[in-house]
This record gives structure tokens, sequence and C-alpha cells, in this order.
């Protein structure tokens, strides 16, 4: 009974073909990752093209389409009620944050001896 078993009592491979396939296998291996990264950056390429090709083109149609009256009254109606709130929501955190630094330096008078 041959219970170890030793590198050098390996079995050859019987077909060429086996051999051939464990050779290719480390150079295959480094051309298809780059065949993969070659596909993506393509890939990414195509997407870049096509971005670049409407951004431009919407412009002009949004420019013939929409009067700038209307452009001008959306941008304001954005103005008053996204960024107004906002401005006085920071406005807001500012006095609350300075009247608790008062409200504490009061605090820190009143309990020095």
């Amino acid at each position: 009974m041959h219970v170890l078993s030793y590198p050098w009592d390996a079995q050859p491979f019987s077909s060429i073909i086996n051999q051939v396939i464990l050779i290719l296998i480390p150079i295959l291996i480094p051309i298809l990752i780059l065949i993969l990264i070659l596909v993506v950056y393509l890939s990414f390429l195509l997407f870049e093209t096509t971005v670049g090709l409407f951004y431009p083109s919407y412009g002009v149609i949004k420019s013939e389409k929409i009067p700038e009256v209307m452009l001008i009254i959306i941008l304001i109606l954005i103005l008053i009620l996204i960024l107004i709130p906002i401005i006085i929501l920071i406005l807001m955190l500012i006095l609350i944050s300075i009247s608790i630094l008062i409200l504490m330096l009061i605090l820190r008078k009143s309990a020095a001896p």
C-alpha cells in the first residue's frame, strides 16, 4: 500500500495537447486580461463620445424650443424655492451656534469663583 506520493512519482501527461495547453495558460491569461482592459476602455470612449455629442445638441434644441423668458422664470423659481431656504437654514445654524457659544461663556463666568 502506497500512502505518500512524491512529485517525482507523478505520471507524465499522456497527450501532447495537454502539455501545450498547460504551457499556453500562463501566456494566454495576461493576453486575455489586456483584451478585457481594451474592451472596457473602448466602451468608455464610446460612452464619452455619445455624451459629448448629446449635450451640445441638447443645448441647441433647448435654445430653439424654450424661449428665454420661460428659462428666466424657471431660474428665478429655482432661486426662490431652493436656494433661499438653504440660505435661511444656514443662517439659522450660524445663529444657533453663536447663541450656544454666548450661553457657554455666560455659564462659565457665573460658575467662576
